[in-house]
């Protein structure tokens, strides 16, 4: 998950909520996002491929918003205050960089097990991570809930499915009309149309490397000489540039995988020539 969104999400200034199956794994998920995040930072103090703001990482916290009972254990009931909900709420809508009434938006993931999941508007929210299943209505309201209009960098949500809801989905949308269910398809995406682009996107940028006589993506030497020439330099970048997109768009689907490997070597070559300059 961590690795997700600090690959995908946090660039971009976005949050993410995390749905666990009950209240006890979301206190486990805080525990345990808390602890990846510690150590991805550790990891990126000593080599940021990224470039990622580490400032703003090292700030930014996870917090739990789940509901009562009267016999919580204590490490349950630390999370079921309602005010600490609502400036944890508060936090999540706010970008990470502003602050209102003495609440700044440094909580950049929240873990919920009932709550926030329909009723809840944040646009700021881009990804969720779904560890429950959820069906019908709530499961609709669920994934609209990414796919708020949250600015020129959110060109769409993420929901990464972990336990299966693809028929939950179905007869969630069965229930609807035809042309209620053609509105709700509409602003659902799957991965076919976004794989077709990457697809074409991997091949523009692989031709435009053979046009320049470069087929080995480690060749430092090679790449280093190529893009003194500033035309050639632009050209690769804006194609880099498309490539990013369509691999955002399809992760996290496992076909991405297979160009990752292409991405990274491709963007390493970037790196060190920006590195030079």
């Amino acid at each position: 998950m961590v690795a997700h969104y600090l690959e995908h999400v946090f660039p971009n200034g976005y949050k993410a909520q995390v749905v666990a199956t009950s209240r006890e794994a979301a206190v486990r998920y805080k525990a345990a996002l808390d602890e990846a995040l510690i150590e991805a930072i550790k990891e990126l103090e000593q080599a940021n491929p990224l470039n990622l703001d580490l400032s703003r990482l090292k700030t930014l916290k996870t917090d739990v918003v789940i509901s009562g009972n009267h016999n919580d254990l204590p490490h349950i009931k630390e999370f079921t205050d309602s005010g600490r909900h609502a400036r944890s709420i508060k936090s999540f809508k706010l970008p990470f960089d502003k602050e209102d009434e003495g609440v700044s938006g440094e909580i950049g993931i929240v873990v919920v097990n009932n709550m926030l999941l329909t009723g809840f508007d944040a646009p700021i929210e881009q990804v969720m991570y779904l560890d429950k299943v959820i069906i019908a209505h709530n499961l609709l309201q669920a994934i609209a809930r990414v796919n708020r209009v949250g600015g020129a960098a959110k060109e769409k949500g993420f929901i990464v499915d972990y336990v299966g809801i693809g028929h939950h989905l179905k007869k969630a949308i069965d229930n609807y009309d035809e042309r209620e269910q053609k509105e709700v398809l509409d602003t659902l995406s799957f991965p076919e149309d976004e794989l077709r682009e990457l697809q074409a996107d991997y091949k523009a940028i692989m031709a435009l490397l053979e046009q320049y006589g470069l087929t080995d993506l480690n060749d430092h030497d090679a790449f280093f000489d190529l893009f003194y020439d500033e035309d050639i330099r632009f050209e690769f970048m804006l194609a880099y540039k498309k490539l990013t997109r369509s691999l955002d768009l399809v992760f996290p689907a496992e076909e991405a995988l297979a160009y990752l490997g292409t991405y990274n070597a491709d963007g390493n070559q970037r790196a060190r020539r920006a590195t030079s300059q």
